[in-house]
């Protein structure tokens, strides 16, 4: 979850906050993937230069908003 910028305006800051929800996995269960450990070399949006992105993100562009 993303929350705006003036979220926190009442501790006189403007910043952009993510919320991240982890679950710790049931005892013997397995994981779906290991693409979050992972990384692969994708040219930057901006300017096609080389950068170091998570395999996981690679995988779901549109998760990153």
């Amino acid at each position: 979850m993303r929350f705006r910028a003036e979220t926190f305006k009442n501790a006189l800051t403007s910043v952009v906050t993510d919320l991240v929800i982890l679950r710790k996995r049931l005892s013997g269960e397995k994981p779906r993937s290991d693409l979050w450990t992972q990384t692969e070399e994708m040219p930057d949006q901006a300017d096609g230069k080389p950068i170091q992105l998570k395999s996981y993100l690679a995988a779901s562009p549109e998760k990153m908003r």
